[in-house]
């Protein structure tokens, strides 16, 4: 996922996290992952016959 849809995604996942990281979440390079435990919290709907699922974000920064 890139550009605007991108960045609407990851600030919802740093919100979930409360727009707090522990500096294992980043890699020497600077680029940085963490994981949300229930889908849910980023506001998407709950569907029964799915359940409930976590996510891993990573995010790799780069020049375009």
């Amino acid at each position: 996922v890139r550009g605007a849809k991108a960045e609407e995604i990851l600030e919802r996942g740093l919100k979930v996290r409360e727009y707090e990281l522990r500096r294992d979440n980043f890699s020497a390079t600077g680029n940085f992952g963490f994981g949300i435990q229930e889908h849910i919290d980023l506001g998407i709907k709950y569907d029964p016959s799915i359940g409930i699922y976590g996510l891993d974000f990573y995010v790799v920064l780069g020049r375009p």
